[in-house]
């Protein structure tokens, strides 16, 4: 008697799975990231930027209110399972909209889209 599949087929289906499962969240919470970050220029919403392995520094010199560069960013991941994924925003004044400051509220884009994020994908 032997096996209908072999364990190494359910071994990398599942690898498959877990893998497709990190992008849709980095899909849907930059999705949130971007359509919750304030626009001005465009700047801010176009500067959110998706690498696996290790953080970015580099900061977007495109002003596109939509904020597609970003989700284009999200779109283009390939993450392998295991490897962390980053989402950044390097501009300098991020921290500001995020938090406030003494003379602004704060928009709070991170937490939020990390909490609608987490109800619509089911925690």
């Amino acid at each position: 008697m032997g096996w209908d599949k072999k364990p190494s087929d359910f071994s990398k289906k599942m690898v498959s799975n877990l893998e497709k499962a990190t992008k849709k969240v980095v899909v849907q919470l930059v999705a949130d990231l971007t359509f919750k970050t304030p626009v001005d220029t465009g700047r801010a919403r176009s500067n959110w930027i998706v690498t696996a392995g290790t953080p970015t520094d580099d900061v977007q010199t495109i002003e596109d209110k939509s904020g597609t560069p970003s989700r284009e960013s999200a779109d283009a991941l390939k993450p392998k399972l295991g490897e962390v994924v980053y989402i950044s925003n390097n501009l300098p004044y991020i921290g500001y909209l995020e938090n406030g400051t003494p003379t602004s509220a704060p928009y709070a884009m991170v937490r939020r889209s990390i909490e609608s994020t987490a109800r619509k994908l089911g925690r």
